[in-house]
């Protein structure tokens, strides 16, 4: 993805999920949304703590070969550094996510009553975006991660051997046919 769409498509995708649950008149008094909420709010704090982990083991191997890999990947094409764009990142999936708890609890009471306000129906879209968002900016996160981990990973393995010397192979092969045979 390009940057520009690696910056945009949760917020632009939380946005198209809002105007479908209005489209669909969604509100928090159906039958049921209690347990949407219990399972939401506990999901949304796994994800949270989880993505706070990982940004404290970032920050820890911050200088490491690694985290240079994944800036220098989080800032190809860009203007921002990798650094910078990276912890944009992280904040925003932070920020979502206690956005989503604190809007969960509160979707709690107003879940109860017979009929709700404008208000609570505003906040109930507002909710459903911004969970939206929230589950989109994880992934964000955890997907460059993942990837940059692994093409790390390849890019390692492949430049170990390109640097072995032939007798290196010939020694491991003579090695794995003993243990063939």
């Amino acid at each position: 993805m390009g940057r520009f769409r690696d910056k945009i498509y949760p917020y632009v995708v939380g946005a198209i999920v809002m105007i479908i649950a209005y489209c669909f008149h969604l509100d928090p008094t159906i039958k049921g949304f209690d347990n949407v909420l219990d399972g939401l709010i506990s999901f949304s704090s796994i994800v949270l703590g989880f993505v706070a982990a990982l940004l404290a083991i970032i920050l820890s191997i911050s200088k490491s070969p690694v985290m240079n890999h994944l800036y220098n990947y989080t800032a190809s094409g860009g203007t921002i550094d990798g650094k910078t764009l990276l912890f944009g990142y992280f904040r925003s999936a932070l920020f979502s996510g206690f956005f989503t708890v604190i809007i969960s609890i509160y979707m709690f009471i107003i879940s109860n009553k017979e009929r709700i306000n404008i208000f609570d129906e505003i906040l109930t879209y507002f909710w459903i975006g911004i969970t939206t968002i929230f589950m989109l900016t994880s992934y964000r996160i955890v997907s460059i991660i993942m990837f940059t981990l692994f093409k790390h990973e390849s890019n390692q393995s492949t430049h170990e051997q390109a640097t072995q010397p032939e007798s290196d192979y010939s020694q491991l092969q003579e090695r794995n046919t003993r243990v063939i045979e």
